[in-house]
């Protein structure tokens, strides 16, 4: 198995650091100029039903289990691997995304 997917992880894993943040500095900065809210329904039911910290600490814990299982499952096989990283390759760049634009969004309204 090659370093590559290790890399992977542990770039989506900052990922996820950092979109927890910047989703909680976006939803908690008052802005009299924007309405922010979130933009996934399920995850916004989630902040509305045990509030925005808890939320984003479930999403977080659920989100790096994820990650210690898919890289568990990926040392059992060549294809399983790569079916792993493509995977982690596209989470990160989903990532990667949402962390721009949250960003971008929370420099918007402070």
């Amino acid at each position: 198995m090659s370093k590559l997917l290790p890399g992977i992880l542990i770039t989506l894993g900052i990922l996820i650091i950092g979109d927890g943040i910047s989703t909680y500095l976006c939803l908690t900065t008052p802005s009299d100029t924007y309405e922010v809210w979130e933009g996934v329904g399920p995850v916004r039911g989630l902040f509305d039903t045990i509030g925005l910290a808890p939320g984003l600490i479930l999403i977080f814990v659920t989100k790096i289990t994820l990650l210690v299982w898919l890289y568990r499952i990926a040392r059992k096989g060549a294809v399983v691997y790569w079916i792993a990283v493509v995977g982690t390759l596209l989470g990160a760049l989903f990532l990667a995304y949402a962390n721009l634009n949250n960003w971008y969004i929370y420099n918007l309204i402070r």
